[in-house]
Parts: C-alpha cells; structure tokens; sequence
C-alpha cells in the first residue's frame, strides 16, 4: 500500500512537471489527471493533515510507550512508599494457662470467713506493636517526597520527547512537501534539456550546429537527468520516513472514510 501511494506521487510530479500543487498548475489550469481526496488533504490542506500525522505519531512511539511504563512504575512504587510503613507494625498475641487463687483473711467475728479458693483458667491477649526506628520515622516524608519527584520527572521526560516527535513528523511533513514541488521543477528542467537536446542533435546531423553546442545541451541534458533522479530519491526517502514514523500509509489515514477532504489551497 506504501509503495503504491509513493509510485501514484511520482506518477503525478512527472506527468504534471511543473505544477505547485496537484490540482493546481501555475497558470490556474485544471490538472489532466484527477487527484485522489488523500493527496489533495495531504498537499493542500496542511491545517487537516498536522494533527492527524502527529496524532499517528503519539501513538505508534515506541519510545512514548516505555515512557508511560515508566511512568506507571513510578506510580506504583509511589503507593508501595506510602504503605512502607504498614511493615513495621507487628500484632502481638499471647495465651497463658495457670492458677488464680484468692485468699481471704479471716475475720473471727464473722462466722464462716478464713476460707480460700484457687481456680485455673486459660488466658488470651492481642494488641499491635511498631517496630520503627527513629531516623526511619523522620525520613519517611522526604522519601515520600522523592519518590513524588520521580513521578514528575517522568511525566516531564515523556512531555519533552513527545514535543520532540511532534516537531520531527511537521519538519519531515514539511520537507515531503517540499521535495514534492522540488521534484516537479526538476523534471520540467529535464524535459526542456532533453527536447533541446534532441532538437541540437538533429541540426547536428542536418549540418547546421556545431559540435561545441551540442557537446553543452548534451551536458546540461545529463546534469538535468541527474537532478531529476536526485530529487525522485530525497522525495521518496522522506515520505517513506515519515510513513514509518507514523506507523501506516498516508493513503489509509487520510482517506475520505477517516477524514473530510479540503479543498486544495494554490
């Protein structure tokens, strides 16, 4: 689908050379060949097409990715400092098994005192004991503290490198535009050096050109073939780098079913 979307590019730059836009010749004429809705999103409407390619972006960064593990790591280990603290609280329990006697002393103007009794009985205790040194205890806010600093810090890095994603995929959208019209340009040069060209080798045959001047056209027709194919490559090379950043083919996310299509700007 990639490569399919590029060869319709190139096919569109060499047989409307010249043109800023497609659409769109210089002189306001109608192009020949109808432009899909996507290409003309794409060219023409940069205000619809930035934040979808940056969107695109975001959410195919593998690097974005392990940063928001990192920020969830970071969250966690947050929650477990909270609780740290739990771990020096200990519940205590106790079971003990004996005799309780009780004396009585006796008073002899009473009559039927001076016994005593015993009973034996199980006995069971539980309390919670904390087992917490001190320079723990005094610590536990700037660690608390830290480990907040953590969490931030990984919030500030993802926020730097997704606006370092962001300016990478508008500079590279950029630079696809700009090859684009810089490829027209260089084919219409080769055109003109090649019909020269031609036209400088048949009066050379005919006898009415010397070889001097046809050595010239011959050149610049060489160096005009070599720009052209200098430019086909930096155009493609940049549209499919930024296809590959953004994870799919600008044909699928600017297709008509996903995006309104503007009217191409001239």
């Amino acid at each position: 689908m990639r490569r399919l979307g590029i060869c319709l590019l190139l096919g569109w730059a060499l047989r409307g050379a010249g043109q800023a836009l497609p659409g769109a010749s210089p002189s306001g004429a109608a192009a020949a060949t109808p432009v899909p809705a996507w290409q003309a999103t794409f060219f023409g409407a940069p205000e619809v097409t930035r934040p979808r390619l940056v969107t695109a972006a975001v959410a195919h960064s593998y690097d974005l990715a392990v940063l928001k593990t990192d920020q969830d790591v970071a969250t966690q280990d947050l929650k477990i400092a909270r609780k740290s603290i739990l771990g020096a609280v200990q519940v205590i329990n106790s079971v003990g098994y004996g005799n309780i006697a009780t004396v009585t002393v006796a008073d002899q103007a009473v009559v039927g005192t001076g016994s005593g009794t015993s009973t034996s009985q199980t006995r069971y205790s539980t309390g919670l004991g904390l087992n917490l040194s001190l320079d723990r205890l005094a610590s536990r806010g700037n660690l608390l503290t830290r480990q907040k600093l953590l969490v931030h810090k990984t919030e500030q890095i993802a926020q730097a490198r997704e606006a370092l994603l962001r300016q990478q995929v508008l500079d590279l959208y950029e630079t696809v535009r700009l090859d684009y019209k810089i490829m027209g340009y260089r084919q219409q040069a080769y055109l003109t050096a090649q019909l020269n060209y031609q036209l400088a080798e048949r009066q050379f045959k005919a006898g009415d050109l010397e070889l001097s001047i046809l050595s010239q056209l011959n050149s610049t027709y060489i160096n005009a073939m070599s720009d052209q194919a200098t430019a086909i490559s930096s155009y493609t090379t940049a549209f499919m780098t930024l296809e590959e950043l953004l994870g799919c083919s600008l044909a699928e996310l600017l297709a008509p079913t996903t995006a309104t299509t503007a009217t191409p700007t001239k």
